[in-house]
């Protein structure tokens, strides 16, 4: 049996090996794609994405643009060394757009599926606490499918995979945890909303951090898998660190904003617990993060800034309208009292489609049969005033954002590149060892302790790498050219099979340019 295996795999290696050298011949392996250049100055990296940087306008209307071989180089400023992903930099647009799709498909059916699964549970377990209980184990297993969905896309950048990671596990956990309970629970049944807000807060400050911290694979990998594995490399490889990702410890913490936002109005309690909830978490994390977790690759602040330019927005917006909401259809019973009668009446302004939510919308709204016709409506003259100032709040600062979003549209269009923050004055030879990591093409796989370099580095210095095997001071042993030569492919003729990396140094002070 043992001997069967061995064949089998040896015929699998011979099978690669051919399809290598097949791949080889390929006549568009060497068109370029991109370029990446490292300047030894700040001043002359700025002037130089300052004369190449144009807007889509310009670039499509301005015949004065420098162009390189008759077309206008779309120059911007990368992000860091260890951020780019060099095997997706060739990917097609179609490619990228199909994969996108069925990856948001694959969402939109998680979302489906956690959606029907807390109505069933809260319609056939009638206790508010295993629905809560539910939708935080759920939210827990959320974001281990949406990177199953995202490893079938292609990106450029590990701040785009990011991103787009946390797109995918922000929209699931916001419709899971706040949304669904809403919808499917009937107006005059709101005031039941709040024992389950409170356990769902109460679920988040016990049983995330206690997940995390106990976490099942962490204990099985370090104390069941490492201790019994086969060689040295693997055993490395079971104690470098929980796996971690920026874009879901930062759902995490929106996911609990979007809730007290969505529901403070009537559980003004959602403040405290919040605050709780986020100590909670920041203590946690930053544990998790100085002790367990392994390192994260480097990535620009996109995450960051997505978070707080859409859903952080997205979830003040939501406040604002919903205490027009909530305050407009108090108090959710649908009976209003005119000249000593009682009368059913219809509350729900936002099932109406009224926004915002104005006193004026009372009788604007189809009534049932039955009401008189000089009945003015269920609001008493405070709670008119609390409705048009939040109902008008909401309104303005929604046409506010609106109008952000397009103008900053409109600016990139006809944007130049303008600098951020200061030159530090600072050379590149200068730097020390740690930051002066270079755009060296590469291949990283989570089986693998090193990085697999695809590219030629004896016209570099070795510590620009950013990385070293003490076993393996050549990187002969992590660099692919070494692999094809062995097969007996021509890696130094006129064909580039590989990324071209080169450094020029002045005589009189070194410099660097890549």
């Amino acid at each position: 049996k043992i001997r069967k295996e061995v064949t089998s795999l040896l015929k699998k290696l011979e099978d690669i090996k051919e399809r290598i050298v097949e791949l080889s011949k390929d006549e568009k392996i060497d068109d370029v794609n991109q370029v990446f250049v490292t300047f030894e100055t700040e001043r002359g990296e700025r002037r130089a994405l300052k004369a190449l940087s144009y807007g889509h306008l310009e670039r499509t209307f301005n015949s004065k643009t420098i162009k390189f071989m008759g077309k206008v180089l779309k120059v911007s400023e990368p992000t860091e060394p260890t951020a780019i992903r060099w095997d997706n930099l060739d990917e097609s647009l179609f490619v990228k757009i199909k994969q996108q799709f069925f990856s948001i498909l694959f969402s939109l059916l998680l979302i489906g599926v956690g959606f029907y699964l807390i109505y069933f549970i809260n319609l056939h377990l009638n206790w508010k606490q295993n629905t809560s209980y539910f939708i935080t184990f759920f939210n827990i297993l959320i974001p281990m499918f949406c990177r199953i969905a995202n490893s079938y896309e292609s990106f450029e950048k590990e701040g785009d995979s990011q991103r787009s990671l946390y797109f995918k596990i922000t929209l699931a956990r916001w419709v899971n945890t706040v949304l669904v309970y809403f919808v499917i629970t009937p107006f005059i049944k709101m005031n039941s909303l709040l024992e389950l807000v409170s356990s769902l807060f109460l679920a988040e400050m016990l049983i995330n951090p206690l997940f995390a911290i106990f976490d099942p694979f962490n204990i099985y990998y370090k104390h069941i898998a490492g201790p019994r594995a086969k060689n040295q490399a693997k055993m490395n490889s079971y104690f470098i660190g929980t796996n971690f990702s920026l874009a879901e410890r930062y759902t995490s913490l929106t996911k609990i904003i979007f809730l007290c936002f969505f529901y403070a109005t009537i559980l003004p309690a959602s403040y405290l617990f919040c605050s709780i909830s986020l100590w909670i978490t920041f203590w946690c994390d930053k544990y998790l993060l100085l002790r367990r977790w392994g390192q994260a690759p480097a990535s620009c602040p996109s995450v960051a800034r997505f978070s707080r330019n859409s859903f952080l927005t997205t979830a003040l917006i939501m406040h604002f309208i919903m205490s027009a909401y909530w305050w407009s259809g108090f108090p959710f019973d649908n009976v209003s009292e005119h000249d000593g009668k009682y009368y059913a009446v219809d509350q729900n302004m936002m099932y109406a489609w009224k926004f915002p939510a104005r006193p004026e919308s009372q009788t604007n709204m189809e009534q049932p049969k039955g009401i008189p016709e000089d009945w003015i409506g269920w609001m008493s003259a405070k709670q008119e005033v609390i409705v048009s100032l939040t109902g008008i709040s909401s309104a303005v600062l929604l046409g506010v954002v609106v109008f952000l979003v397009f103008f900053k549209k409109v600016f990139l269009i006809i944007k130049s590149y303008k600098p951020q923050g200061k030159n530090q004055g600072k050379d590149y030879s200068d730097l020390s060892n740690s930051e002066n990591t270079l755009y060296i093409p590469e291949v990283k796989n989570p089986n693998l302790l090193f990085p697999v370099l695809a590219c030629n580095i004896s016209n570099i210095e070795p510590n620009y790498i950013g990385w070293e095997d003490p076993d393996d001071e050549t990187y002969d042993k992590h660099n692919l050219v070494s692999d094809l030569k062995e097969l007996g492919v021509d890696v130094d003729g006129g064909k580039q099979l590989f990324s071209i990396v080169k450094q020029w140094k002045r005589r009189s002070v070194h410099r660097a340019s890549f």
